[in-house]
């Protein structure tokens, strides 16, 4: 997925460059434990965002510059219980963050059927349809054989081509 994050870095510079300084939303299901931090996008308009993807614990909450990192945050719970505020309406998604294993649950079936542009698309190993040992080592010419891949993507919405550089 670093692949996927980096591009995600040039997408959002050049989106601001583009249009200013508006609230931007990179929306995540799934994924978020592989990216579960706002740190790394690169200002404060920029917000990662959470998607309803299926039953879940608690999500990590956006970085309160006032608590700083010694407060706790509004609306946690030491219970790990799925907490609701946490969550986007889908509509306000500028990006999505996708990993396509299956259809999907909570809003991504009908936002995978919006309009998106593929930004970019890896390969990612699904674990759980490839054997050990393929699964663990890479071996040259095999490993591309005896596991199973799906895509990994960065969608941006089609409303969003009128500021990409050509």
């Amino acid at each position: 997925p670093l692949a996927i994050y980096n591009q995600l870095s040039v997408e959002l510079a050049q989106l601001k460059e583009a249009r200013g300084a508006t609230p931007t939303h990179v929306c995540i299901g799934a994924e978020w434990h592989r990216y579960m931090t706002s740190f790394h996008l690169p200002d404060s308009d920029c917000h990662l965002s959470y998607i309803r993807f299926g039953p879940t614990g608690a999500l990590p909450a956006e970085f309160n510059a006032t608590l700083g990192t010694q407060g706790i945050p509004p609306n946690m719970n030491d219970r790990n219980l799925e907490e609701l505020s946490r969550y986007v309406d889908p509509k306000v998604c500028d990006f999505l963050v996708d990993l396509v294993i299956d259809d999907g649950q909570g809003d991504f079936p009908a936002l995978r059927r919006e309009e998106w542009d593929v930004v970019l698309e890896e390969s990612f190993l699904d674990a759980s349809k490839s054997k050990f040992p393929w699964r663990a080592f890479h071996v040259p010419g095999l490993s591309r054989q005896r596991n199973h891949y799906v895509p990994y993507r960065l969608l941006r919405r089609t409303s969003l081509r009128k500021f990409q550089k050509q």
